[in-house]
C-alpha cells in the first residue's frame, strides 16, 4: 500500500458516467458530511458540515460538493475534526461509511452499470484508511507527538461496541498484510494494549459479566484468526508467574491475571477471592436475605443464576474453541493453561484424599486463613475450579462414542513432548496398569508406531485434560462440598438459630454450590465424560489383541450394537483375552506335573494386557469411580430437598446405568488387568454398592440383563481376591460385597445365577464358602471380645474415655458382684440358676485378662469398633445362612468345607447361647448393633438348611457335629432350641427340623471310635494337623504328603506349598490311592483289637 490509498481518476469510465451532483448526493448520504452552508442551516439537518474542507472548496473557485476524486482530503479532514471533538469514533466512522456504501438505499441513484465498482472502490478505501490510521497515523497530522493512547483508546471503543464483521475482518486482513509486506507487527502494535486494556475491564465478581462488553468484545476478537493467535501469546494466556515462595503453584496467579483466566472467574463462590473493601460475596448477596429461605425466591434465584452459569461457560467454550482454531501453537498453549490449573491443584487432591482416609471432616473453605493459603499454595479458588473443570466437559463434548478409537492411549507415555509433560504433570509419573512386560511392550509398540512423536490432536489432549481434571478438579471439589453439608449439620443439631451469622452463611454457602453441582447441563455433561471414559477403557480390554491389533469379532459386535460397549461384558465376562489365557494355562497344568516352578520364573516377564491397556496410569480408573461414588452421594442430597425443589433434575438422570455397571463388573472379574485388589474391591465394587444403595438407580440395575448374568459371579471373584489384601482392607472390601450379596439373594434371577456359578465354577464357589466361613469365625471371635471388654469396662465404671483407673480387686469383684443380678445377652436369665450367676461372676472376672488390643483402645474406639464387628459378623451370619439355603448341597458334599462350616457354627452358638453367654450382657445392646436374638436366628436357620440338603437324611450333618469336639455340647443345641421355641424366632416348619437336629445329636454318640495316635505311625498323620488323614496327596513341589481336605483348605486363603511358599493349586496335588488304602487298613486293624 502507499502512503494513502489512490484515488480514482476523473477520467476513469465510471466516474465519467455519473454526474457530479449525483455523485455529491451519494457521497453526502455514505459519509453523512456536507460542504454547503446551506444545507447545513436547515434546522432538520443531520449530516456535518465539513467546514474547513468548504473553505477550501470556496478558495479555490470550485463547486460546493464533495467529490470522490477528493475522497482521501475529505476523510483525513473529518478524521482530524472527529480527533479533536471527541465524536464519533473513527473507526466506527468508516465502518458505518463502509457498510452504507453497500445500501441500495443510499446507492439507487447511482447508474446500475456503475453501482457495483463504485461501492467496491469505496469500501476498499474506507479500509485502507482505517488501516492507514493505524500504520501511518502521522499521515493525519493529529497532533504532535502523535496521540498514540488516544488511538488506542478509540480502538478499544470500537471493539467493545461491537464492530461490523466485514469490515472488521477487512481490516484485520489489510492490516496483517501490510505488516507483512512492511516487516513490522502492526496488529500486534495496537491490538495487544486493547486486549489488555479489555481483560482489566473485566468484573470477576459479577455473574452477568459474559453479557458485558469487554466479554463480548473477546468473543468477536477470538473470530479472527490473526487476533486469537495474538490473545493466544504467552504474554496473555500464560505470563510471567511471581513465585513468592518456593512451594507456590501458578494456580491462582493465573486465575486472576491471565486472559483465560480472568474470563472463567466469575462465580458465586468468589469468596476468598475479594478484594480489600468488598465485604459480600456473591453467594452472601443472593442466598443470605430472609426471602432466600422462600421456595419461590430460592426456585427464581437458582432458575436465574444457572442460566447465567450456563451462558457464561459456553461464550467461555466459544472464545477456547476460536483460540485452538488459530494454530497448533495458540491450542498447545491453551492445553499448557489448563495444565498449569490441574497442576496447581495437584496437591489439594492430594490432601482431600488424605483428609477422606483420616475421616477428617473439617471444610477448607469456611478456614479464615483458606484466602492467604490460597495464595501461598497457589491453589485456585473452589468456585474457579468447578468453573474449569465445566469447560473441560463443555470442550469434550463434542466427542461421539463413534469416535473413541480415535482417542490416543498412549498419551500418557509421551513424557518426552512438552505439552503432554504440561498437560498431565504427576500422572505421567503414576503406576500403569499393565505389569512391567506389558508397559514396556507399549513403549515399543507406540515408537513403532509413531504414536509416541507424531502431532497429538486436540480431542485426545483435552479428553486426557479431562480425566485428570475428574481427579484434581472435580473429587476435591465434591469432596468439600460434602465437608460443607457436614458442618451445616453439626451446627444445625446444635440448635444454631438460623438468624445467626454463621447459620446464614453456611445456608448461602450450601446453595451456591448446589446451583453449580446440581445443575442440569453440568450433570449431563459430567455423565457424558464417564461414559467416553468408561467406554474407552473397556474398548481397551476388549477390543486389542496381546500384539495391539483390533479383534475383529468384538469390533463387529460394537458396530451392530451401535457403540454399546455394555454388549462386550454381556457376551465374554472375564474379558476373552484372560479367558485364553486361563484355558492356556489349565492346557499347561494337564501337559506338565509341576507347572508352577516354570511359571513362577516366568510370571514377571509375561505380557498379560495389549500395549493399549498397559499404557493406561491405574489412577484413571481409579479417579473414574471415586467420581460416580461422589455423584451418587449427591443424589441424596438432591433427594433431601427435592420436595421443596421440584424444579431440579436428579445429578443421576443422564447417567447410563448398564455400561456403569458393565464397567465395574468388568473390572471386578478381569483380574489378568486390574491386578490391584484396591482397584477391584475399593474402586468398582464399591461404585456398585453406592449404585444399589441410590434411589432411582437400583431399580434399573436389579433389570438390566449383565448384571443378571455375570454380578454374583463377580462379587464371589472379588471376595475371593479381597484375601490378598491386609486384614482391615479385607473386611472393609467385604462390607458391601457381603451387603450386596444379601440385597440380591432374595430375587430369583440371582439365585438362579448362584446356581449356574455353583455349576459352571464349582471351585470359586467353595473358595468363596471357605474365605465366608474364616470371615464369621473372625468376627464373631472379635465380636464378643469387644463386647466382653465393653461388659467388663461398663462393671469398672469406666465407660468413658478417661484414662482407666488402676482398680483394686477388691473393687473389681464388687462390681462384678453388684451385676451379677443382670439379664442374659439373648433373654437366657428368666430360666438361669444360682450356678449360672457364679459362673458369670467367674467369666467376669477371666475377662480382666481380655485382649491386650481392646484394654488399650479407648472407649469411643472401643465403642465404634465393637458397633462395626457385631454388624460385620450379624452380616457374614446372614449370608451364610442365604448360601446354605440356596446351596447347601455344594457345602454337603465338599469334604474340606463341611467340617470348616460345622465348626463355625458350633463356634457362633457356643458364642451366644454357651457356658460363657453370659459375659455379653452390656448395657444397650442396640447401640452396639448388638441383636443376640437375630444372630441365634440366622445360626439355627444355617443349620436346617444344611440338614435339608443333606442327601443322606442329614447323616453327614449329623457325624460332622458329633465330631467336633472343640465347641459341640449338647447342653447348648437343647439350650439353643429352648430359646429358639421361647422366643418365637423361626418359623414353625424350621423350629420342627431344628428339633429334629437336637433329638439327633441327643441320641448320637460323639465318637465311635477313640483314636489314639500314639498308636498310628506318623506317615499317616498330617504333618501339620497331626491327625489320620483320610486322603493323603502328594504336594509336587515339595515332594510332603498331606490330608487333602487340609491342604485344599489351605490353597483356598493362600496358593501355596506350606512348607516352602512355592505357588501350588488343587489340581496340582498327586493323589495316593496307595497310602489311604493303607490307612484305611491300619484303622479297620485297631477298631477289630479293640472291639476284641
Amino acid at each position: 500500500m502507499a502512503d494513502s490509498p489512490q484515488a480514482p481518476s476523473a477520467a476513469d469510465g465510471t466516474a465519467a458516467t455519473i454526474s457530479p451532483a449525483k455523485e455529491d448526493h451519494f457521497l453526502q448520504l455514505v459519509l453523512r458530511l456536507t460542504v454547503d452552508p446551506a444545507t447545513a442551516a436547515s434546522p432538520h439537518c443531520q449530516v456535518y458540515f465539513l467546514k474547513r474542507y468548504a473553505e477550501e472548496l470556496t478558495n479555490e473557485g470550485r463547486p460546493l460538493k464533495l467529490a470522490r476524486a477528493d475522497l482521501e482530503t475529505i476523510l483525513i479532514k473529518r478524521i482530524q475534526d472527529a480527533f479533536k471533538e471527541g465524536t464519533p469514533n473513527v473507526f466506527r466512522f468508516l465502518a458505518d461509511c463502509f457498510h452504507r456504501a453497500n445500501d441500495e438505499v443510499y446507492s439507487k441513484g447511482l447508474p446500475a452499470a456503475a453501482r457495483p465498482a463504485l461501492v467496491q472502490e469505496l469500501q476498499r478505501q474506507f479500509v485502507d484508511y482505517a488501516v492507514l490510521f493505524l500504520s501511518c497515523p502521522e499521515l493525519f497530522e493529529l497532533d504532535d507527538p502523535i496521540p498514540y493512547a488516544m488511538i488506542e483508546e478509540q480502538l478499544t471503543q470500537f471493539v467493545e461496541m461491537g464492530c461490523p464483521l466485514s469490515f472488521f475482518t477487512r481490516m484485520i486482513d489489510t492490516l496483517v498484510l501490510q505488516g507483512a509486506e512492511t516487516g513490522e507487527d502492526f496488529l500486534g502494535r495496537w491490538f495487544t494494549p486493547v486486549i489488555k486494556s479489555l481483560c482489566d475491564k473485566l468484573d470477576l465478581h459479577s455473574m452477568t459479566e459474559y453479557k458485558s462488553a469487554p466479554f463480548n468484545a473477546f468473543k468477536f476478537l477470538s473470530g479472527q484468526k490473526a487476533l486469537a493467535r495474538l490473545m493466544s501469546e504467552p504474554a496473555l494466556l500464560l505470563p510471567t508467574f511471581p513465585r513468592r515462595f518456593p512451594v507456590t503453584k501458578p494456580g491462582l496467579f493465573y486465575q486472576e491475571h491471565s486472559l483465560l483466566g480472568r474470563l472463567l472467574a466469575q462465580t458465586l463462590l468468589d469468596g476468598p477471592t475479594l478484594k480489600n473493601g468488598r465485604q459480600e460475596s456473591l453467594s452472601m448477596k443472593y442466598f443470605a436475605g430472609n426471602q432466600a429461605l422462600t421456595a419461590q425466591y430460592l426456585q427464581a434465584t437458582v432458575q436465574t443464576l444457572r442460566h447465567d452459569q450456563q451462558s457464561h461457560q459456553e461464550v467461555f467454550l466459544q472464545i477456547v474453541k476460536n483460540l485452538c482454531r488459530a494454530g497448533a501453537d495458540c491450542r498447545h498453549r491453551v492445553v499448557r493453561w489448563y495444565g498449569q490449573i490441574l497442576s496447581s491443584n495437584e496437591l489439594r487432591a492430594k490432601m482431600s484424599h488424605m483428609l477422606r482416609m483420616t475421616q477428617q471432616q473439617a471444610a477448607e473453605s469456611l478456614d479464615p486463613m483458606h484466602s492467604m493459603l490460597l495464595k501461598v499454595q497457589g491453589q485456585t479458588s473452589y468456585g474457579f475450579t468447578l468453573n474449569a473443570f465445566w469447560s473441560l466437559l463443555g470442550l469434550t463434548e463434542p466427542i461421539k462414542m463413534d469416535k473413541l478409537a480415535d482417542l490416543c492411549y498412549f498419551f500418557g507415555l509421551r513424557a518426552g513432548d512438552p505439552v503432554a509433560r504440561e498437560a498431565l504433570g504427576d500422572l505421567l509419573k503414576d503406576a500403569k496398569l499393565g505389569n512391567a512386560a506389558s508397559v514396556s511392550r507399549a513403549e515399543t509398540f507406540g515408537g513403532a508406531h509413531g504414536v509416541l512423536k507424531a502431532e497429538t490432536k486436540f480431542p485426545t489432549e483435552v479428553f486426557w485434560l479431562t480425566l485428570k481434571a475428574i481427579r484434581v478438579l472435580f473429587n476435591p471439589c465434591m469432596a468439600e462440598f460434602t465437608r460443607i453439608l457436614q458442618k451445616f449439620q453439626a451446627v444445625h443439631d446444635q440448635g444454631t438459630s438460623p438468624t445467626s451469622p454463621e447459620y446464614r452463611f453456611l445456608v448461602a454457602e450450601i446453595l451456591s454450590w448446589r446451583t453449580v453441582v446440581l445443575h442440569p447441563k453440568f450433570c449431563a455433561l459430567y455423565w457424558h465424560v464417564v461414559h467416553l471414559g468408561l467406554s474407552w477403557l473397556l474398548r481397551a480390554v476388549y477390543c486389542f489383541n496381546l500384539d495391539g491389533s483390533a479383534r475383529p469379532e468384538e469390533e463387529t459386535l460394537l458396530a451392530k450394537q451401535q457403540n454399546r460397549v455394555a454388549a462386550l461384558v454381556m457376551q465374554s465376562c472375564p474379558p476373552p483375552l484372560q479367558v485364553e489365557r486361563q484355558r492356556a494355562a489349565r492346557t499347561a497344568s494337564t501337559g506338565s506335573q509341576s507347572p508352577s516352578c516354570h511359571a513362577a520364573g516366568n510370571a514377571s516377564e509375561e505380557i498379560t494386557t495389549p500395549p493399549q491397556f498397559a499404557a493406561l496410569p491405574s489412577a484413571l480408573v481409579e479417579d473414574l469411580f471415586t467420581s460416580i461414588r461422589r455423584m451418587l452421594e449427591l443424589q441424596s442430597v438432591y433427594l433431601s430437598v427435592r420436595s421443596t425443589q421440584g424444579f431440579e433434575q436428579p445429578p443421576v438422570a443422564a447417567m447410563d446405568a448398564e455400561l456403569v455397571a458393565a464397567a465395574c463388573i468388568a473390572v471386578m472379574t478381569a483380574s489378568d488387568f486390574f491386578r490391584n485388589v484396591h482397584l477391584r474391591c475399593d474402586g468398582a465394587c464399591k461404585t456398585l454398592y453406592f449404585m444399589f444403595l441410590t434411589d432411582g438407580v437400583r431399580g434399573r440395575l436389579e433389570s438390566i440383563p449383565v448384571v443378571q448374568e455375570h454380578l454374583v459371579r463377580a462379587l464371589t471373584e472379588v471376595f475371593i481376591a479381597s484375601e490378598r489384601g491386609s486384614y482391615y482392607d479385607r473386611i472393609n472390601f467385604r462390607i458391601p460385597i457381603v451387603d450386596l450379596f444379601q440385597k440380591l439373594l432374595v430375587l430369583d434371577d440371582y439365585k438362579a445365577a448362584l446356581h449356574r456359578l455353583g455349576s459352571s465354577s464349582p471351585e470359586k464357589f467353595i473358595h468363596m464358602i471357605h474365605l465366608l466361613l474364616n470371615d464369621v469365625s473372625t468376627l464373631v471371635d472379635q465380636a464378643m471380645s469387644a463386647l466382653t471388654e465393653i461388659r467388663k469396662r461398663q462393671l469398672e465404671g469406666r465407660d468413658h474415655d478417661d484414662p482407666p483407673p488402676q482398680a483394686s480387686a477388691a473393687t473389681a469383684e464388687s462390681a462384678v458382684a453388684e451385676a451379677a443380678a443382670g439379664s442374659s445377652a439373648i433373654g437366657a436369665s428368666s430360666s438361669g440358676t444360682e450356678e449360672e450367676e457364679d459362673e458369670e461372676e467367674e467369666d467376669a472376672g477371666a475377662s480382666l485378662e481380655g485382649n491386650a488390643q481392646l484394654r488399650r483402645e479407648t472407649w469411643s474406639r472401643l465403642e465404634a469398633t465393637t458397633r462395626d464387628l457385631c454388624s460385620l459378623g450379624f452380616n457374614a451370619c446372614s449370608l451364610l445362612s442365604l448360601y446354605a439355603k440356596e446351596c447347601g448341597a455344594y457345602i454337603i458334599r465338599s469334604s474340606s468345607i463341611l467340617p470348616q462350616a460345622v465348626t463355625t457354627l458350633d463356634c457362633c452358638l457356643d458364642h451366644l447361647v454357651g457356658p460363657q453367654c453370659l459375659q455379653l450382657k452390656v448395657n444397650n445392646m442396640e447401640s452396639y448393633n448388638f441383636q443376640p436374638k437375630n444372630w441365634l436366628m440366622k445360626v439355627l436357620e444355617s443349620y436346617v438348611y444344611l440338614l435339608q440338603a443333606d442327601p443322606e437324611g442329614g447323616d453327614q450333618l449329623v457325624a460332622e457335629i458329633l465330631k467336633d469336639g472343640r465347641y459341640f455340647q449338647k447342653e447348648t443345641v437343647n439350650k439353643a432350641y429352648r430359646i429358639a421355641k421361647r422366643e418365637g424366632l423361626m418359623s414353625v416348619k424350621l423350629l420342627e427340623k431344628f428339633q429334629e437336629l437336637v433329638k439327633r445329636l441327643s441320641e448320637g454318640k460323639e465318637e465311635d471310635f477313640e483314636i489314639d495316635f500314639d498308636a498310628f505311625p506318623a506317615e499317616y498323620l498330617d504333618p501339620i494337623m497331626a491327625d489320620v488323614m483320610t486322603d493323603p496327596v502328594k504336594l509336587p513341589t515339595s515332594n510332603n504328603i498331606m490330608d487333602r481336605k487340609h491342604i485344599e483348605r489351605h490353597l483356598m486363603s493362600d496358593p501355596s506349598d506350606p512348607f516352602n511358599r512355592m505357588p501350588l493349586t488343587k489340581e496340582e496335588l498327586i493323589p495316593l490311592p496307595y497310602l489311604r488304602q493303607e490307612i484305611m487298613d491300619f484303622i479297620a486293624t485297631q477298631q477289630k483289637a479293640k472291639a476284641t
